[in-house]
């Protein structure tokens, strides 16, 4: 599914950053219990970040790893660039769900770990 937002006019495609860790930074914290505060400021980063850099949107400071903080200021430059906040949810929730996907699963991990090629014992 292509993921896109309006965003002072222009149409941005949105995709999961390529980095894993990222995308765990983000999933984990939309796993755990949150308030609408909480949800909607991961909304809006993960907005930000999909969006990658030189869109007017604010850059994730990896060495920080906290998209909660990352988020208030994605919300700032979100809402004062005419996003509502439905939009905000519905589009940053569709992000969370892509980048939850990037991330390998136990059996996924266990088959790449255990894989063995069509080697023929002598």
């Amino acid at each position: 599914m292509k993921i896109t937002i309006t965003f002072k006019g222009k149409e941005i495609p949105l995709s999961p950053p390529s980095s894993l860790a990222t995308c765990m930074d983000f999933v984990a914290c939309w796993g755990a219990e949150q308030s609408r505060t909480k949800l909607s400021r991961l909304s809006a980063a993960a907005i930000c970040v999909a969006a990658g850099g030189g869109k007017g949107l604010p850059s994730y400071d990896i060495t920080q790893a906290d998209p909660y903080s990352y988020g208030h200021g994605c919300l700032d430059v979100l809402l004062g660039a005419g996003v509502t906040p439905m939009v905000i949810y519905e589009k940053g929730t569709q992000v969370l769900a892509a980048m939850a996907s990037r991330i390998p699963t136990g059996g996924e991990v266990d088959n790449a770990v255990n894989f063995t090629g069509d080697e023929e014992n002598d």
